[in-house]
This record gives structure tokens, C-alpha cells and sequence, in this order.
């Protein structure tokens, strides 16, 4: 047990020495959310090629906190958004429903810090986000008659088929107003895999399909994220 006491407390200085070595700040702030694609893609032939789409984008903003170590950052963002879903196919274009979630990020972003000036430093970014919905909605009208409905209705899917892994990369600037503050801004384009409600989709309307000329995929789903915030530097 001694033995072990002494590696447990060896180990806590080794690793608070090594935390001591890397600069570490902390901060808050807004960000800006999008979603431009996404939905699934139906090709037909026979009589000639028919393409359908369901595109479901969305574009909303929120909060989030970071910690950065340097050359890594670690980050938790809160957001909420909205948009509509459309069906399309050439020219005719139809609105389907208004949809409106609320969701969390959690992302770790790999940089490489530049100094350009005293004041100024700027980075590359690279690295993953995980997007989870938390909850949502759908609502539309049709002459008089209005409708709403939460995901996890019946007949409505979870909001947990909507989470997705992203993966991003972009740039950011740092811009120090002191020694311990500084102000924060990233800018980054992000690509995702599909997600289950998309993978859902496209197996039902498969089954429909089911013996004709018709092939069903997800389309990508991709966007831009924009935050701006103010860090503590911590050593």
C-alpha cells in the first residue's frame, strides 16, 4: 500500500510539472452553427433519369467554452437552430416542414500557434466534433391548419438520430489585449457523416422501392462554424 501511495503521489507531480510546462488559458464565448446539406438523394431511370433530393440545413448560434493547451483545444458548445427541410427535383421545389433543434458540441481541435507580432498569433486548425441533439421540432401549415411536434412523438424520430461526428478544419486568431486576456476567433468548414436518421431514410424508401430502377444515398452533409470569444491565460 505504501508502494502505492508513493507511485499515486510521484506520478501527481510528474504530471503537474509536465501541466506546468504548457501554456494553458481558458475562455468564453459566442459561435455560429450551420448545416448546408444533408437528407438523402433518389435516382430513377427507365423512361430517363429522375433525381430527387430531401436536403434538411439548418443554421442557428449559441455559446460555448474552450480549454487550450498550446497545441490542442478542447471545447463544449451549446447552440440552437433552425431551419426547413425541402423536397426538390429539377426546377419544382417544395417545402416540407420548419425544423428546430437544440444541441451540444464537443470538440477537440489539434493547431500550431504562429506569433506574426507581439500581440497577434494565428493557427491552423484541424480535428473532430461530436454534435449532439439534445431535443427538437417540427411544425408546418397547410391552408388553416397549423401542426407541431417534438421529436420523440410518436411517429417522430429521436433526437439522438440526428447526432453526427464532424470532422473540421480552419484557422483562427488570437489577438492579446494583455498578458493574461486575449481575444479568440476561429473560422472552420466541417464535413460530418451521415447520421441515423438519414441512414433510416434511406433504408425505408429503399423497401418502398423495392424491385424498380432506383438507387437511394445520403447526401453530405457540411457548414461553417464561426466563434468569437475572450480567454485567461492561467500560467
Amino acid at each position: 500500500m505504501k508502494r502505492i501511495l508513493l507511485a499515486l503521489t510521484m506520478s501527481a507531480f510528474v504530471a503537474g510539472g509536465a501541466f506546468a510546462q504548457i501554456p494553458l488559458s481558458v475562455g468564453v464565448g459566442g459561435m455560429f452553427t450551420s448545416d448546408f446539406g444533408g437528407g438523402i438523394e433518389i435516382s430513377a431511370w427507365g423512361g430517363g433519369s429522375v433525381g430527387i433530393t430531401e436536403t434538411s440545413p439548418y443554421f442557428g448560434g449559441g455559446g460555448f467554452v474552450f480549454l487550450d493547451m498550446f497545441f490542442a483545444q478542447l471545447s463544449l458548445g451549446f447552440f440552437g437552430a433552425g431551419g426547413t427541410d425541402v423536397w426538390s427535383s429539377g426546377d419544382l421545389s417544395l417545402d416540407l416542414w420548419d425544423q428546430s433543434l437544440v444541441g451540444m458540441d464537443i470538440g477537440l481541435m489539434g493547431k500550431f500557434p504562429i506569433a506574426v507580432s507581439p500581440q497577434m498569433t494565428v493557427f491552423p486548425l484541424l480535428g473532430i466534433v461530436y454534435r449532439l441533439v439534445l431535443s427538437g421540432s417540427r411544425s408546418g401549415s397547410f391552408d388553416d391548419l397549423s401542426w407541431s411536434v417534438d421529436f420523440g412523438d410518436e411517429g417522430m424520430p429521436d433526437a439522438s438520430d440526428f447526432n453526427a461526428l464532424w470532422f473540421r478544419l480552419g484557422g483562427g486568431l488570437d489577438f492579446s489585449f494583455n498578458q493574461n486576456m486575449f481575444l479568440r476567433t476561429t473560422l472552420t468548414y466541417g464535413i460530418r457523416l451521415a447520421n441515423n436518421f438519414e441512414n433510416d431514410r434511406v433504408s425505408e424508401t429503399e423497401r418502398d422501392f423495392s424491385g424498380t430502377d432506383v438507387s437511394v444515398s445520403t447526401r453530405l452533409g457540411h457548414g461553417l462554424d464561426f466563434t468569437v470569444g475572450i480567454g485567461f491565460r492561467l500560467n
